[in-house]
């Protein structure tokens, strides 16, 4: 019998941080430093699963471009299973612009880029590794890749019967929400309760 593994399905980012930054008025905005990371809520998920020394394995999508580069190898360094993550030509990697500011607060940009560029290809490969994972894995997604391709991935692990977990989509972004009686994603004017 395989072990369990988490698959951690959604977005993959290279995250730009500015931090110092005084206030973000117009203008040029000095800081006091800049860096480059690997980020992505399903990215971050993966990294943390496996430093907790369980098998973990990314589904995503990333461009064909330097920031690609800069998300997954620092995944691939720590040893994290990228088998699931493609490359898509359609657009760049997905980027946040991280800016935090002198008193702590963190303001975000987000251009989700390849994160919601999945062909069928892509869909199908998620759906199949889902589909072969060891008994009791846990499928661990957020809401930052199209629906469809949530759809198929809750339906995947539903037919397997393995457990899932998904991520709550900011108050900001979206009103969707995971119905459990239908086990399928749908809209509802109920607004989300802020954390």
């Amino acid at each position: 019998m395989s072990t369990p593994m988490i698959l951690s399905l959604g977005s993959i980012n290279s995250d730009l941080e500015f931090r110092g930054v005084a206030s973000l008025g117009g203008g040029t905005v000095r800081t006091a430093g800049f860096t480059e990371r690997a980020g992505g809520k399903a990215a971050n998920v993966a990294v943390f699963t496996h430093r907790l020394g369980i098998a973990t394995r990314l589904l995503g999508r990333i461009g064909n471009d330097y920031y690609a580069k800069v998300a997954t190898d620092p995944l691939r360094k720590a040893g994290v299973d990228l088998n699931g993550v493609t490359s898509t030509d359609k657009a760049q990697t997905g980027i946040a612009i991280v800016i935090v500011q002198k008193n702590g607060d963190k303001t975000m940009l987000n251009a989700s880029n390849a994160n919601m560029e999945w062909g069928s290809e892509a869909s199908a490969l998620a759906r199949d590794m889902i589909e072969a994972a060891p008994e009791n894995s846990l499928l661990v997604a957020d809401f930052e890749v199209p629906r469809n391709v949530l759809e198929i991935a809750f339906s995947s692990a539903e037919r397997r019967r393995l457990k899932y977990w998904s991520t709550r989509p900011s108050p900001r972004k979206s009103n969707c929400r995971f119905s459990n009686a239908s086990m399928r994603l749908r809209r509802t004017s109920r607004k989300p309760k802020d954390s």
